[in-house]
């Protein structure tokens, strides 16, 4: 391994010419984590920081810049490639890079959401201006240095004596904050306060009337979620529902114990908004009238954002939910309902 890594780093002109394809987490399309390899004799995991890994490959690409053979290059083409140079060393000791904040794999990112510029993008926005960089952003955000094939990217290397792959070796994928909560296992623990905003119910004797309209009711929710990873979370989510559907002239409570699944993708790319879509299904009782119990299910949309207090988030969650409820022996009632429920809360995250 340690053998590979130093002829990756030590010979560039036995790189491929072509965009190497990026694995899920490596720093560079080109050398891959073998500047990371070279310094500290091993692969680089989660537990090590993104933003030390890119300064370790920047440190080492910069290296090999420096060193490299370039008789042959005029002498004013050669000063501007040493000042972009100067400008990619600075950038690389502030640290201040892009983050990947909603991907779980590495992947380039010009200027991020917070105006962080990728090591490329600080070169250009040092010896051609902000302007220029963000131009270039605009038309390949997120893209390789390879699919930069336009007259304006051209220019700027010919001019600054850079060569595609050079580009591409410098060139960071960044890899995913695993920090982050969306990258960690947690444990999600939260309330949800509402109410049914439109609900049906079936009698199926036809003695006991007509399809009603339920009245409004108060619903609350305690929501327990393991969510090992970006996309999806698992756990249960407990509900009481005053007066649903009225099912007697009093008022009855109803409780409900559900399995809920979640799938998470961020709405907005910085992560102060996700969009979560969510099934949830179990039991659900009377606890006023033990003759009726049944079942519950259902699913809707959430959406979360931070309230920038420690690791608490703001829910808002719609969701239809259906039910049967069904009686004891020797009753002849059943009920099937539908209704439609709105509820906010808050999840505060363990992890």
């Amino acid at each position: 391994m340690l053998k590979t890594t130093l002829a990756a780093l030590g010979v560039i002109a036995f790189a491929p010419s072509a965009p190497a394809v990026l694995l899920p987490t490596e720093v560079n399309g080109v050398w891959g984590d073998a500047s990371w390899e070279l310094r500290y004799g091993r692969p680089p995991t989660a537990a090590d920081a993104p933003a030390e890994r890119v300064r370790v490959h920047l440190e080492a690409v910069i290296s090999r810049l420096r060193d490299a053979s370039l008789d042959q290059m005029e002498p004013d083409v050669l000063a501007r490639r040493e000042r972009a140079i100067d400008a990619l060393q600075e950038y690389a000791a502030v640290g201040f890079y892009p983050r990947n904040l909603d991907d779980p794999s590495a992947r380039p990112e010009f200027i991020d959401a917070d105006g962080a510029l990728c090591a490329v993008g600080a070169m250009v926005a040092a010896t051609a201006g902000r302007e220029a960089a963000e131009a270039i952003d605009a038309a390949f955000s997120r893209d390789s240095v390879w699919a930069m094939d336009v007259p304006a990217v051209s220019a700027w290397a010919d001019a600054y004596g850079f060569t595609p792959l050079e580009l591409a070796l410098i060139q960071p994928a960044y890899p995913p904050e695993w920090h982050h909560p969306r990258y960690h296992t947690e444990l999600a623990i939260g309330a949800r306060i509402g109410a049914a905003v439109y609900g049906t119910s079936d009698y199926t004797s036809a003695s006991e009337g007509l399809t009603k309209t339920a009245d409004p009711a108060l619903d609350l929710g305690l929501l327990m979620l393991w969510q090992p990873g970006v996309h999806w979370g698992l756990g249960f989510a407990l509900n009481a529902q005053s007066n649903l559907d009225d099912f007697y002239a009093g008022d009855h409570a109803a409780l409900s114990l559900n399995l809920m699944g979640e799938y998470c993708a961020p709405l907005i790319s910085n992560g102060r908004l996700d969009l979560l879509l969510f099934l949830e299904a179990g039991g659900m009782f009377l606890p006023g009238d033990t003759a009726f119990s049944g079942v519950d299910y259902g699913g809707g949309v959430a959406l979360e954002a931070p309230l920038g207090i420690t690791r608490t988030t703001l829910r808002f969650d719609l969701r239809a939910l259906g039910y049967h409820l069904w009686s004891q022996p020797g009753r002849t009632r059943e009920i099937d309902g539908v209704e439609l429920l709105a509820t906010v809360g808050a999840m505060f995250r363990f992890y």
